[in-house]
């Protein structure tokens, strides 16, 4: 597991925060990076687990966020990342999950967010992504799904 940071790095657990790798994990951060867990933050990687950001990454969980990977997951944020969830939070990838954002995504879920993919999970924004549920937002694919923006 590396972690590096050339700025700042926060991460605070008030609860239980749990970060696992059979593989490899690779956490950078060059200006900002912000993980903070009241509830519960499981994190686990079996194979390679990639995350970077050049700007600022800012990750909120208030009750619980839960992350895994049996595959590669890469998440990388060049200008600003933000991901905030207030219930529950729930991503789960069995092959690939590919999250690249250059300008600014916003992901932000008031109740309950659940993203699971068991084949490939493809998400590239150039532009701005925003995303944010008030209530419950599921999204579940099987097979493959790719989400791309390049403008807004």
């Amino acid at each position: 597991m590396f972690v590096e940071t050339r700025g700042r790095m926060f991460v605070e657990a008030r609860d239980r925060m749990f970060v696992e790798t059979r593989g490899r994990m690779f956490v950078e951060a060059r200006d900002r990076m912000f993980v903070e867990t009241r509830g519960r933050m499981f994190v686990e990687a079996r194979d390679r687990m990639f995350v970077e950001t050049r700007g600022r990454m800012f990750v909120e969980a208030r009750d619980r966020m839960f992350v895994e990977t049996r595959g590669r997951m890469f998440v990388e944020a060049r200008d600003r990342m933000f991901v905030e969830t207030r219930g529950r939070m729930f991503l789960e990838a069995r092959g690939r999950m590919f999250v690249e954002t250059r300008g600014r995504m916003f992901v932000e879920a008031r109740d309950r967010m659940f993203v699971e993919t068991r084949g490939r999970m493809f998400v590239e924004t150039r532009g701005r992504m925003f995303v944010e549920a008030r209530d419950r937002m599921f999204m579940e694919t099987r097979g493959r799904m790719f989400v791309e923006a390049r403008g807004r």
